[in-house]
C-alpha cells in the first residue's frame, strides 16, 4: 500500500528468534519472497586472527531452509580480534566473501540479490579507510556474472554529516572506477546526537541511491533516520518521482501502526511527520 517493496524481515542467529517463527508462517502463507532480504554474517567466527572460511553460517543455513534468497552479507572491517595485514588480508577477505556468494546462488538460487553491509563503515573509514576502499575496490571488478546487487553501510551517529558525505563520495568514485555503475549504495543513520536524518541526505547527494531503515524512527539503540522522513524530505526538495512512486499518506500511516507495534504507545505527538 505504501509503495514499498524491498523488505528486510530477518537477522537469524544460533538460537531461535521470532525471525524463525515469522519466516515459517511467510513460508507456510506461501509468501512471495521475491523482494524479501535477511541478513546473515559472513563467518561463524575467529580463531588465531583468521576468520572461519570452512564452516557456512547459521543464518546462510536458515535461508536455505525457508527459500530467503536475497542475502545481507555483514562484514566488519575493523575487528580488533582479527589479525589485520598479518593473519588476515584483504585479498583474504575477498575470498571470503566470493565463496558465500556462490554458495547462495549454488544452494538456493541463481536469481539472488546480494548485498554487504559495511558493518563499522565509520569506524574503518576513520581508522583504516584504504583496507574498506580496497574491498569496495575487489567487489567492483568483479567479472560481471559475479557481481552482487550493491553494498549498505551504516553510521552509529557518531559522525558529523559533512564527513559521511566525503566517505560515502569517496566509495562512490571506487565502484565507478571499477566500472560497478550498476552497483547499489544504501546507507542507514542511526540516532545519537540528532544528525541521522541530516547525514542521511548528505549521503543521498554524494553518491548512495538509497535507504535502508524502518518506515518510522524506532529501532536499535536510540533510533534512526526512518525511510518515511527521508523520502518526504527529498519530496519537498523536488524529488516528483518519489511522490509518484510511493503513497505519502499510506507511509505516514504505516510508520504510525509500526511504532504502536514497536512501542505499545502511539508515537510522541511531537514526533516529525507522523506524529499527532
Amino acid at each position: 500500500k505504501c509503495g514499498l517493496r524491498a523488505i528486510i524481515v530477518a537477522s537469524f542467529a544460533h538460537v531461535k528468534r521470532v525471525d524463525d517463527d515469522f519466516c515459517q508462517y511467510l513460508f507456510d502463507s506461501g509468501e512471495d519472497f521475491g523482494n524479501l532480504y535477511s541478513f546473515s554474517e559472513v563467518t561463524e567466527g575467529l580463531k588465531d586472527g583468521r576468520y572461519d572460511t570452512v564452516k557456512v553460517p547459521i543464518s546462510c543455513q536458515k535461508n536455505k531452509k525457508y527459500g530467503l534468497r536475497n542475502t545481507i552479507f555483514e562484514i566488519d572491517l575493523t575487528n580488533p580480534d582479527c589479525g589485520w595485514g598479518d593473519a588476515w588480508t584483504v585479498a583474504d577477505e575477498g575470498r571470503l566473501l566470493l565463496d558465500r556468494f556462490r554458495w547462495v546462488r549454488r544452494e538456493i538460487s541463481a536469481d539472488a540479490r546480494l548485498l554487504i553491509n559495511l558493518r563499522d563503515f565509520s569506524s574503518t573509514m576513520t581508522k583504516a579507510p584504504g583496507r574498506l576502499l580496497a574491498v569496495v575496490s575487489f567487489l567492483a571488478t568483479l567479472p560481471p556474472e559475479e557481481r552482487i546487487f550493491g553494498i549498505i553501510y551504516e553510521d552509529l551517529g557518531d559522525a558529523f554529516p559533512e564527513e559521511m558525505s566525503m566517505w560515502t563520495r569517496s566509495v562512490r568514485r571506487m565502484m565507478d572506477a571499477g566500472g560497478w555503475h550498476d552497483g547499489h549504495l544504501l546507507v542507514h543513520v542511526h540516532q545519537q546526537w540528532d544528525l541521522q536524518t541530516a547525514s542521511t541526505l548528505s549521503c543521498l547527494s554524494h553518491g548512495a541511491d538509497g535507504v535502508w531503515a524502518s518506515v518510522c524512527e524506532e529501532g536499535a539503540a536510540i533510533g534512526h533516520a526512518s525511510s518515511s522522513v527521508v523520502v518526504m524530505n527529498l519530496i519537498r526538495l523536488g524529488n516528483q518521482r518519489l511522490l509518484r512512486r510511493y503513497n505519502c499518506v499510506g507511509m505516514r500511516e504505516a510508520a504510525r501502526q509500526v511504532t504502536r507495534i514497536t512501542t505499545g504507545a502511539d508515537p510522541a505527538p511531537r514526533q516529525v511527520l507522523y506524529g499527532e
